[in-house]
């Protein structure tokens, strides 16, 4: 079966008999004069004009074949991830019913449950993203966008959609952050925890809100492009900023707790709890996440300057 646009056999054959036909009526009508020779460059020119419109239209049919090759190759990707994502969707579930029946028998505790339920909502997340990714493929051909200023494909805005998605996963990651923070206070007050378990729990809290913020942010900027409010060259620069304004807010709370660990090291230190080893490391660990923070501050001041 031919493609709609590939010339079929009778169609050439049609299209022979029509060019032929007509340089043999042109040749009627012309005057006895013209000399055989002349007709012979008719003939080939007849012959030519064919040739050149039977050419073009395999090209046109090749690209076809070629795109549509690229499609089915973009298509088999997304398919082995989409099964792969599957896979792990169907463990989390079989780990999830192991865990619930352990937990009613009194053989695991709440927070082994909590970790195994937050295990199966991350994987159907995923999940729903690979499904997200491939409908993309199969309505555009082309490999899945996930670039802030996007069109919408075929009227679906398949960015939105995984944005979404990213934005659930990262609020059930915040509330298990705030569940584990909640977990080492309550140690930390019966002296099980120490003070650096206790600030590190308190720095995944603001990172996992951190990166909730961030995805408000960026699904309010993706509705602004798609309504027009704004252009796509600015909704790149815009999501560029967010995205760096995130990462400063989770280098400074590395920060804090890099500095905290080293007053812990010194103190441990001064005691000979800690080794020279200890402090030298704590102290590569503040001046890294400085370094970091100077970094991702020179690339804030760039982008708020614009091109």
């Amino acid at each position: 079966m031919t493609s709609i646009h590939e010339p079929t056999p009778e169609f050439e054959r049609f299209l022979r008999w029509q060019v032929t036909s007509a340089a043999r009526r042109a040749e009627r009508f012309m005057r006895p004069a013209v000399p055989t020779r002349s007709r012979q460059y008719l003939r080939l020119a007849a012959l030519v004009a064919v040739s050149m419109l039977i050419g073009a239209f395999g090209m046109t049919a090749t690209a076809r074949m070629q795109e549509s090759q690229h499609k089915q190759e973009l298509l088999s990707q997304q398919q082995v991830d989409l099964r792969l994502a599957e896979l792990k969707m169907q463990a989390a579930r079989q780990a999830l019913g192991d865990t619930q029946r352990r937990f009613a028998a009194g053989t695991a505790g709440r927070d082994v449950l909590d970790g195994a339920v937050m295990d199966e909502r991350l994987a159907r997340f995923d999940y729903e993203r690979a499904k997200s990714k491939y409908a993309e493929v199969l309505s555009s051909g082309q490999p899945p966008r996930e670039d802030i200023a996007s069109p919408a494909v075929s009227g679906r805005d398949f960015v939105g959609e995984r944005l979404q998605l990213d934005r659930q996963s990262a609020l059930l990651r915040l509330q298990a952050a705030q569940q584990a923070y909640d977990a080492v206070t309550h140690r930390h007050a019966v002296g099980l925890a120490g003070e650096v378990a206790l600030f590190q729990a308190q720095c995944d809290v603001e990172n996992a809100r951190s990166a909730a913020q961030s995805l408000d942010e960026q699904l309010g900027l993706r509705q602004r492009i798609l309504s027009g409010a704004i252009t796509a060259e600015q909704g790149s620069r815009e999501w560029q900023l967010v995205i760096a304004n995130r990462e400063l807010r989770v280098a400074q709370s590395r920060l804090r707790l890099a500095s905290r660990r080293l007053d812990l090291v010194r103190r441990q230190s001064a005691t000979g709890v800690a080794g020279k080893t200890d402090l030298i490391r704590a102290q590569l660990d503040q001046l890294e996440a400085e370094q970091e923070i100077a970094t991702l501050q020179a690339r804030i001041t760039k982008l708020k300057r614009g091109p």
